[in-house]
């Protein structure tokens, strides 16, 4: 499997709407305005490795709020639990919610989902992808509206 597509996407959450705030991100996808970026698919144990140490560095700082933790803790685990040669890391931004969303390519499994507030909301994730194009960098955000595709910074 290549990169995921939005649509990919939407039907990963199908598959896995039992999981924790996977409905949350299904809302968001088709109801509402979001930035999608289909991320990375890399091997195992370089995303259980970087996840495992960001955890670390996030739980050593000591700023996240518990329930935030806790979530972290268990894709961090469950990332290392993975008998998949690859995972895949994708991102979803609402006005106020962003989620990043870990899973299995092969299996269609969501290993994890990290929930957050976005206090910044889809007007600064636009402008950062613009800026990120007139900087001379591609940039693999998407913009859909309800569903329907509205636009790329490619």
């Amino acid at each position: 499997m290549e990169k995921l597509t939005f649509q990919q996407l939407n039907i990963l959450c199908d598959l896995n709407a039992d999981k924790k705030y996977v409905r949350d991100c299904l809302q968001v996808l088709r109801h509402e305005d979001c930035i999608f970026e289909n991320g990375i698919i890399m091997p195992r144990d370089h995303i259980a490795s970087l996840y495992s140490f960001r955890f670390n560095s996030a739980k050593d700082a000591g700023n996240l709020k518990e329930d935030y933790l806790l979530d972290f803790k268990n894709c961090v685990d469950e990332l290392n639990k993975s008998e998949s040669d690859l995972l895949g890391i994708t991102s979803v931004y609402g006005d106020n919610i962003s989620f990043l969303i870990f899973f299995e390519p092969d299996s269609k499994t969501i290993l994890g989902l990290l929930k957050s507030k976005s206090p910044s909301g889809i007007k600064s994730i636009e402008q950062n992808a613009t800026d990120t194009i007139n900087r001379g960098f591609s940039s693999n955000a998407e913009k859909y509206s309800k569903g329907a595709f509205v636009r790329d910074w490619k």
